[in-house]
């Protein structure tokens, strides 16, 4: 029994050092030797540091587009509606990342965007949701936008929340997705006194991104 731990334990730590260091290809080829390298790197999505989430993401989106080359489409879509689940409130509120790694095995596999992101949509007005969700959104990019436009009354109540990090995911992305509808939302924000940095999540890495110049960036592509 204590040699199953200790061998439990190790594949958690190969994992999270993988993931520290990106070596997502060593991590896909470790899914697919032994099941529980997988079973370990999806707990990730838990994780309560939110680089190794989001790194997380980065990896699950790769080891979906090698199972979908392989011919193991309905592992992917069986993948997928497990992470839609934990987006509904049956689920208890627990799918934090699941809309960030549904849309990054959208980006390796564009084919799956119809109609799982519009799905994933559905839970724009759970406020904990909010931000992975709009993330998404900006991650699939030009190819969401019909997605936006569908839900797009839920999508602009984003500009009404009390969170400023919130609405600046949603003018993210807005200018991701060019949205125009929401240019009438963030002109009110141009003469806001209120400056914010906030961190973001793109290729690996948390940047820093400034609430006004997103607003005046948004402002110039949008009009």
């Amino acid at each position: 029994m204590l040699k199953y731990f200790l061998l439990i334990i190790t594949f958690m730590e190969i994992i999270l050092e993988l993931l520290k260091n990106r070596n997502y290809e060593k991590i896909v080829l470790l899914c697919n030797k032994e099941r529980r390298f997988w079973t370990f790197l999806k707990s990730r999505l838990y994780d309560p540091n939110l680089l190794i989430r989001y790194r997380t993401v980065e990896a699950i989106g790769l080891y979906m587009k090698d199972l979908w080359n392989k011919n193991n489409e309905d592992k992917v879509r069986v993948f997928i509606r497990t992470l839609l689940w934990s987006l509904n409130d049956e689920s208890g509120g627990i799918g934090w990342s699941s809309a960030p790694a549904i849309a990054q095995i959208i980006t390796h596999i564009p084919s799956l965007k119809d109609p799982y992101l519009s799905i994933a949509m559905t839970a724009l007005d759970e406020e904990l949701l909010k931000k992975p969700i709009l993330w998404a959104i900006a991650k699939v990019g030009k190819r969401a936008l019909e997605d936006v436009e569908f839900h797009k009354d839920n999508f602009l109540k984003a500009f009404s929340s009390r969170d400023k990090e919130t609405i600046g995911y949603a003018i993210i992305a807005s200018i991701e997705t060019g949205f125009k509808e929401s240019l009438e939302y963030i002109l009110n924000f141009k003469s806001d006194s209120y400056n914010l940095d906030f961190l973001y999540f793109i290729n690996g890495f948390f940047v820093k991104k400034n609430f006004q110049n997103l607003v005046d960036e948004a402002i110039k592509l949008l009009k």
